[in-house]
């Protein structure tokens, strides 16, 4: 009857050739059908493959973000630890270290950090400006400055703020035992005893520990990244977001490193001795 039907809707003129006709319909619509089948299989494999090696790059930068910032914390804890031995309160950590990655299509891989911001002690600042400008001038000149003033009380609370700061500046007192605020100053040389100020400014040495700590994870711990011979590692610091940073800003809260992908390569071959992959690392301050 179908076969009938079809004859009678095109006029064909014996039910053979129409029954032929039909069997060639169907197949090609099974044909057709069967490739929208294996279309459609094959976009969703080719999305579910996409969504994996997403997946499984966002997890190995995962694995490198968390490497980078306990690099960064384990080195300045041992950055405090040392500098609290040799020049107590002389600086001090805030804020937090984060890190986030990216892949960066035609460049490479590029991690952002955010690092603790290096807070100076007052201590230490005028420990310092001792150091530049002889100690206790300036706390001496101020001192003759207020022994001037003709009102005691004032006098007095001023004599007392002044042997609070020669305290936390390092130096000793100004004034004898048995001598009055208003007796004049007796010039005599700094106690041998005195705790000497830091060679080096710990902003200095902050940044120099933290290019070291990045600079080893780069080339210990990014063996497993997908990056290709042409293609950079980055790593860029920035400090914290603390609404007295700027006032605080220390060298290290602005480096960039980067080297490229084969260099990488020919350090985890052994083509290349890690005195040389250091020496390919740039390094720039910004």
């Amino acid at each position: 009857n179908t076969a009938s039907s079809w004859i009678t809707l095109f006029g064909w003129p014996d039910a053979s050739c129409g029954r032929f006709i039909l069997k060639t319909m169907i197949c090609l619509a099974l044909t057709l059908f069967s490739m929208g089948v294996c279309l459609q299989a094959q976009s969703l494999s080719e999305v579910t493959t996409g969504r994996t090696e997403s997946g499984q790059l966002r997890y190995q930068l995962q694995v490198m973000e968390r490497v980078f910032e306990e690099a960064v914390e384990h080195n300045a804890r041992e950055l405090a630890s040392s500098m609290e031995g040799s020049t107590p309160g002389a600086a001090r950590f805030m804020g937090p270290t984060r890190a986030r990655g990216f892949r960066l299509d035609g460049y490479g891989l590029f991690f952002d950090m955010q690092i603790p911001v290096l807070r100076r002690s007052l201590s230490w600042v005028f420990r310092h400006l001792n150091r530049q400008a002889g100690p206790g001038h300036a706390l001496r000149s101020l001192r003759e400055h207020v022994r001037s003033l003709g009102d005691v009380d004032a006098r007095d609370a001023l004599e007392h703020a002044l042997r609070s700061f020669e305290s936390l500046a390092g130096l000793p007192p100004d004034n004898l035992p048995g001598r009055s605020f208003g007796a004049p100053p007796v010039d005599r040389p700094i106690s041998s005893t005195t705790p000497s100020p830091p060679e080096v400014d710990p902003a200095e040495v902050y940044a120099v520990t933290i290019r070291e700590a990045l600079t080893n994870a780069m080339l210990d711990y990014t063996g497993l990244l997908p990056l290709a011979a042409e293609e950079w590692l980055t790593v860029a610091t920035t400090g914290g977001d603390h609404a007295d940073s700027v006032a605080n800003e220390s060298r290290a809260l602005g480096l960039m490193l980067r080297v490229r992908g084969n260099v990488l390569i020919a350090l985890r071959q052994g083509k290349m001795a890690r005195s040389e992959a250091l020496s390919r690392i740039e390094y720039s301050e910004f």
